[in-house]
């Protein structure tokens, strides 16, 4: 019996996978190593350990436990990014290309084993679609929120807030985005998501709810250590894209009328919406972009993360901050709901309510300053939901 013929034996089925960039730590691709079921990771840049020795930029594009022998590298999915996005600027237009390339290398792969199909969304039309493939087990992983639900949240959120009305247009897709995200959906056998939101979208695009399986993701499983005092200034922390989705104007609008005395707000943002700007005023502290360092830095220095995100697939940054012990205020459009922690911990809050959102930011700033937020404890919890966690529960939802 071949390798191959071996891998592909029912007891124990073996998936190809593919993914752009390094999404999610590869902790997909490394749950079905792990059980012995990976094929090969179809992706565009995965390092060896030479090269991760050689370029230090590339150090992060591979993880331990899958070998770069499994990976299947696309010199042009990579070289298409740095010119059209670096280069260009014109990113949707370009992972439109990638997502194609990204698809077809994914198809040829499947064509040349006898192995199950587990793509991530926009990687998997080409696959799904081929006759060739006919009977193949097909599994999409679908980590952001279907567009139609997405759009509609911020668009009644612009017509709420008409001062923010000229933000960049977060609601626009490209008709090849649209096409295959419609596609891919319908013609899975399962489709994982991490977050109950997610499903919620994919519910209200027609997926029926039995073809979907709740994934909640994980925090990261070296924890950094807590260093927050108890009692003075309480510090309020935010880490995103400084856009509408993201819900920062709520935040900033909430900040101002709160005035909350003894308290400090830091926004991180790669990138600021030029309509969010005049909301941001000298008592908030604007950095643009830190370093993996710098950012855990100020995770274990904050003692309140806030992100009172419109629509999120997960968040991965919720169980980062968790992990460095800062309580969180989340709203229910995230995946903060699917880690299950106990109110103590965390804050759930509407998305777009800015009164419940101004209760809970005054209720931890208070708590900090009689009692203190229960960092120690915040941190265990997140070191319990791990992404060890994850990969199991992945593995149950595929029965490997």
């Amino acid at each position: 019996m071949s390798g191959a013929d071996r891998q592909h034996d029912r007891d124990k089925p073996s998936y190809i996978t593919a993914v752009n960039r390094d999404r999610d730590g590869y902790q997909v691709p490394l749950a079905l190593a792990e059980a012995g079921s990976l094929q090969a990771l179809v992706t565009d840049v995965y390092a060896s350990d030479r090269v991760a020795r050689w370029v230090p930029s590339l150090a992060h594009r591979r993880v331990a436990g899958v070998p770069a022998e499994m990976s299947r590298s696309s010199v042009a999915a990579m070289l298409a990014q740095v010119v059209g996005i670096q280069w260009l600027q014109q990113p949707e237009a370009t992972l439109d290309v990638v997502h194609r390339i990204l698809g077809r290398n994914a198809r040829a792969e499947a064509r040349r084993s006898r192995t199950d199909l587990l793509l991530y969304a926009q990687c998997a039309y080409e696959a799904f679609t081929d006759p060739l493939l006919e009977g193949r087990r097909r599994v999409l992983f679908a980590f952001h929120p279907h567009r139609r639900l997405i759009e509609q949240i911020l668009r009644d959120d612009m017509a709420a807030f008409p001062e923010i009305a000229w933000t960049w247009r977060e609601t626009e897709t490209t008709a090849a985005y649209a096409q295959r995200e419609d596609a891919e959906l319908q013609l899975a056998d399962m489709v994982l998501c991490a977050s109950r939101f997610t499903q919620r979208s994919l519910q209200l695009a027609g997926l029926p709810e039995e073809h979907i399986r709740v994934v909640p993701y994980g925090s990261p499983e070296i924890a950094v250590q807590p260093a927050q005092t108890r009692g003075g200034v309480c510090r309020f922390l935010f880490v995103g894209q400084g856009v509408q989705r993201k819900g920062l104007h709520h935040l900033l609008t909430v900040w101002r009328r709160l005035a909350l005395p003894n308290a400090s707000l830091t926004v991180v943002c790669y990138r600021l919406d030029p309509a969010l700007r005049p909301l941001m005023d000298s008592t908030v502290t604007l950095i643009n972009g830190a370093s993996r360092a710098a950012l855990n830095a100020l995770f274990a220095a904050s003692h309140v993360f806030v992100m009172p995100s419109l629509a999120e697939g997960f968040g991965l940054v919720f169980p980062e901050a968790m992990a460095a012990g800062c309580y969180v205020i989340a709203t229910e459009n995230t995946g903060v709901p699917d880690l299950a922690s106990p109110d103590a911990l965390a804050s759930v809050v509407r998305a777009g309510d800015l009164k419940q959102l101004a209760a809970a930011m005054a209720s931890a700033c208070v708590r900090h300053q009689t009692n203190g937020l229960p960092h120690e404890e915040i941190a265990a919890f997140a070191t319990a939901a791990s992404w060890s966690l994850f990969r199991q529960r992945l593995r149950d939802a595929l029965a490997i």
